[in-house]
């Protein structure tokens, strides 16, 4: 399945696919505004870069001060939806981002109900050649 990125969505009614859309779309033009909505108070990215040790852990005010600062975000990125699994009040979401010289492989935490939010982005990371 195709990730279409559509209008950014606030935290308000809204899927678990259509939050990552938007989530995603946020993060590739840098917009920390639609990402201070659509990011759950307790959200952190856990970042694992093939041929590394370890992972990163970064919490919510972590990641969007990178956005911020330019270190993360900015470019676009091709998406696809590989699997949702739906459960009660949280969903989750497999998929593929891929730019020109890096693809993300990621498993995103989704809360669901009348809001949604991202909880969690688990992503490893490829360096392309």
């Amino acid at each position: 399945m195709v990730l279409l990125i559509s209008n950014l969505a606030a935290a308000a009614d809204c899927g678990p696919v259509q939050a990552v859309e938007a989530f995603v779309k946020a993060a590739d033009t840098r917009d920390a505004d639609a990402l201070e909505r659509l990011l759950h108070p307790a959200f952190r990215a856990v970042v694992h870069v093939q041929g590394k040790e370890g992972v990163d852990v970064l919490d919510r005010e972590t990641w969007l001060s990178l956005l911020r600062a330019g270190k993360i975000g900015g470019t676009e990125r091709q998406a696809s939806v590989e699997a949702v699994v739906q459960g009660d009040g949280i969903a989750t979401v497999k998929g593929r981002l891929v730019a020109p010289t890096m693809r993300f492989d990621s498993t995103w935490t989704v809360t669901s109900g009348p809001t949604c939010q991202l909880v969690q982005d688990a992503t490893v990371l490829e360096l392309l050649p």
